[in-house]
């Protein structure tokens, strides 16, 4: 249905373009009957599904310093035996959402954390409109590639993060220490020149140094991220900050309740200012009911983000009860 009056019948078609078959004896094609009625003139879009069309897409961010530079191919591969042409490309895209009670967590955004959906995923479809205004067009079993992104990035930021084990509920634990690693936090909006739906593709990170040459430094499968979404690429080296962890008061108001306190200490022996991302495991079911510094959660985990300046310690407390 289009406005009010007009009718398309039947209401979608599927194209099929089978490369076994020669062009003598099949040729794609879309049939169908429009019917109106009034003098108002109405337009609209035709979107199908073809098959033999298959697409990838080739990220690279090149950092330098705090800024970076981010580049986007779009390869379309043809395996029909039939030239296509495009005016206006949308390909579409999946987006997992997770249901955690309820919340819903979109999981585009979440790179390098090996997060997962659950069984309770639902997914939404997304159309992403690619070079709208540039006309090309395929060969028969070829490739095509095209610029997508080209984007100067100029809120990038350079962090540290540690993401600690699971917390015990013994009674007697040891301290636990770490190193935090380096990762880097891009956000997709209108700062960034972005702010457009990214496509699932290879994603990779380089580094330009002064001398002007330039390294690998990651290589992911980057899922679907939205407008807005925040892009945390882990980078896996280890860095100068240290992590401690220490219970500092143990509770048991009955069998099944625990009241836990514990005390984050943060050094940073960097010889600079770093911003820092402290991620917590905690048993299921937590409530967090003290904590001295604001923190996000998801899931199962409680997340601080904040600032160690160089050649000091920052210590954070929280408190957590647990009702089995």
């Amino acid at each position: 249905m289009i406005g009010d009056n007009v009718v398309i019948d039947p209401d979608y078609y599927v194209l099929y373009g089978k490369k076994e078959l020669p062009a003598s004896t099949f040729v794609p094609s879309l049939i169908f009957s429009v019917t109106g009625s009034g003098d108002s003139k109405q337009t609209a879009d035709l979107l199908y599904l073809a098959e033999g069309i298959n697409y990838k897409v080739d990220y690279s961010l090149i950092v330098e310093d705090q800024n970076a530079t981010l580049i986007a191919n779009l390869t379309i591969n043809n395996d029909t035996a039939y030239d296509l042409s495009f005016d206006n490309l949308s390909i579409m895209q999946e987006e997992v959402i997770a249901g955690f009670g309820k919340k819903e967590v979109s999981l585009g955004a979440l790179i390098g954390g090996g997060e997962k959906a659950k069984s309770k995923a639902k997914k939404i479809t997304h159309f992403v409109d690619i070079n709208s205004e540039v006309k090309f067009t395929t060969q028969p079993f070829s490739t095509k590639t095209l610029p997508w992104i080209y984007a100067s990035v100029k809120k990038l930021e350079k962090l540290y993060y540690f993401d600690d084990k699971s917390i015990s509920l013994a009674k007697r634990v040891k301290p636990v220490k770490g190193t935090f690693k380096k990762a880097i936090k891009i956000l997709n909006d209108d700062s960034n020149n972005l702010n457009i739906d990214l496509l699932s593709g290879k994603f990779r990170v380089y580094d330009k140094n002064s001398n002007e040459s330039i390294s690998l430094l990651q290589e992911f499968d980057l899922p679907f991220s939205k407008k807005s979404d925040e892009i945390f690429i882990d980078l896996r080296e280890v860095s100068g900050i240290v992590f401690e962890r220490n219970r500092t008061s143990y509770e048991r108001p009955s069998r099944k309740e625990y009241n836990i306190s514990n005390e984050l200490t943060i050094t940073n022996s960097t010889g600079e200012d770093a911003a820092v991302r402290i991620t917590e495991h905690l048993p299921k079911g937590f409530s967090i009911y003290e904590s001295d510094m604001e923190y996000q959660t998801y899931k199962d985990t409680i997340t601080y983000n904040t600032n160690v300046k160089a050649g000091s310690q920052l210590k954070i407390n929280y408190s957590f009860e647990l009702k089995k």
